[in-house]
């Protein structure tokens, strides 16, 4: 079950999406000063952790020690940017 949750075919749409908002938060804002220079690191930081673990699984997607270890360095790196359209997608409302 941990193969398949770290399989490319599991990991890497959703890494890609991330690495796009990265690269368009940090272009858009953060050159802007409209983000902190602190968090502008922290999310620069984030974003370096996701370009390895997205190669990481393009070229060596057996080697679920590294996998497992970037995943834990992202853990480790602290909150993610915010997200809107992430956070509407992934809302939740019940059924009433």
């Amino acid at each position: 079950m941990v193969k398949t949750m770290l399989s490319p075919e599991a990991m890497l749409v959703p890494l890609k999406h991330r690495e796009s908002h990265y690269t368009r938060l940090l272009a858009e804002n953060a050159a802007h000063g409209n983000i902190p220079a602190d968090e502008v690191d922290q999310y620069r930081r984030q974003f370096s952790i996701v370009q390895e673990l997205t190669h990481a699984l393009e070229t060596q997607p057996e080697n679920t020690e590294r996998i497992l270890h970037l995943m834990q360095l992202l853990q480790d790196s602290g909150e993610p940017p915010r997200n809107p359209n992430l956070d509407r997608r992934l809302s939740f409302t019940p059924p009433p």
